[in-house]
């Protein structure tokens, strides 16, 4: 979409699953048996996350009217488990959630966005284990349309 965002769009997707009860923001709410959500990197505990990326988008068309470019904004959900299962039944409901998303609305701090769409542009990818530990590992890729307002 057209502008500037004063967040990052892995920032934005955050505070879209935080909001949509899927997760808990780890600096207000923290608690072992939950599912803290970060942006662009995450804590080593607890073994249940998800953390959301800013990543390549698409060059979207220029809109003749304004001269102003579409561009869709790539971001990769990532679900951490401690167990295959437990981690794929999470990366399902946060899938279903976000593909059924249109037109959300998400403030935090003075700036206020519009998610018009989230696209998925891949299924889910089960990663295998966590380097380093046995932790389970999934990503999910998407495009989102957004705008700050």
């Amino acid at each position: 979409m057209p502008g500037t965002l004063a967040h990052s769009p892995g920032d934005i997707l955050r505070r879209v699953i935080i909001d949509l009860g899927l997760g808990i923001d780890p600096e207000t709410n923290a608690s072992e048996n939950t599912w803290p959500v970060y942006a662009e990197g995450e804590s080593d505990k607890p073994d249940t996350a998800i953390t959301v990326r800013t990543t390549v988008g698409v060059a979207g068309p220029r809109m003749m009217i304004n001269g102003e470019y579409n561009d869709a904004d790539g971001v990769q959900v990532r679900i951490r488990a401690g167990n295959h299962t437990t981690g794929w039944v999470k990366a399902k409901a946060v899938d279903q959630a976000l593909c059924a998303l249109s037109l959300k609305t998400i403030s935090f701090g003075s700036a206020s966005y519009l998610v018009w769409s989230l696209s998925r542009s891949g299924t889910i990818n089960p990663l295998g284990n966590e380097p380093g530990n046995k932790r389970k590992l999934f990503t999910i890729n998407y495009l989102m349309m957004v705008e700050q307002r």
